[in-house]
Formats: structure tokens, C-alpha cells, sequence
């Protein structure tokens, strides 16, 4: 799946939501709330497909990666619009609307954007 400093560096930026976000910067209204929430999902789906080796054929990791995979791909979005309803409302800290979709636009990245790059240009090697 990854490289151990990758899996290392993932894990890190997780902890470090799921801290900032419980000590430091807890939403206040509800629709925040629910945004760490569905945040914290994520965030075990991270360390769970992280906790897989890459023994095996196919790899124990492949189906519970593309599983991840596909709840995000509902899950994402979900967080997006519950985050863009909690500006709008303007009653939720601005800091932890920064730390949250700092998070999802990281998860998208990482799920999404980076895949897509990485097999074009495997494909161009080729």
C-alpha cells in the first residue's frame, strides 16, 4: 500500500486532527457536531486500513482499502456540506472550520486527486 514513513506521516496528521479537534478547538453547534463525527468514521477507517501488511496475493490490504475507498466517497461530501452549512449559519468557530476542512480537502487529495495523478503518469512511462 505505502511506503512505513507514508503510513507514519497519515496516521500523524490524523492524530493530530482528532487532538486539535477534542482539546483544542471542539465545535460548538450541532451541525459541527455532526461534522466530527462523521470526521472521527473517517479517521478509524484511516487507522484501520493503515493496520494492514502488504503480505499476501492480493494484498490484505485491497479490500478494505477500496471499501474505505467507497464510504468516502459518500462520506466526504457529506462532511463538506455539513461544514459549508455550519459557515453559513456563522455560529460555528471559524478556527474549526479551518481544522476540519483543512482535514476533508487532505482526505480528498489523498483518496482521490493523488491516485488519478499517479496512474497518469504511470501511464505516460509507459
Amino acid at each position: 500500500m505505502a511506503e512505513p514513513w507514508v503510513k507514519i506521516l497519515i496516521g500523524l496528521t490524523v492524530c493530530v486532527f482528532l487532538v486539535l479537534c477534542y482539546l483544542w478547538k471542539t465545535p460548538l453547534t450541532d451541525f459541527g457536531k455532526i461534522s466530527l463525527r462523521l470526521c472521527v468514521v473517517n479517521a478509524i477507517g484511516w487507522f484501520v486500513v493503515l493496520s494492514f501488511s502488504e503480505r499476501g496475493h492480493p494484498p490484505s490490504w485491497l479490500f478494505p482499502t477500496l471499501l474505505f475507498w467507497l464510504l468516502n466517497f459518500i462520506l466526504l461530501p457529506a462532511i463538506a456540506v455539513v461544514l459549508w452549512m455550519c459557515r453559513k449559519d456563522q455560529e460555528e468557530r471559524k478556527s474549526y472550520l479551518a481544522i476540519a476542512s483543512t482535514y476533508l480537502a487532505l482526505n480528498v487529495v489523498l483518496l482521490y486527486i493523488f491516485p488519478i495523478v499517479g496512474l497518469i503518469f504511470d501511464e505516460t512511462r509507459h
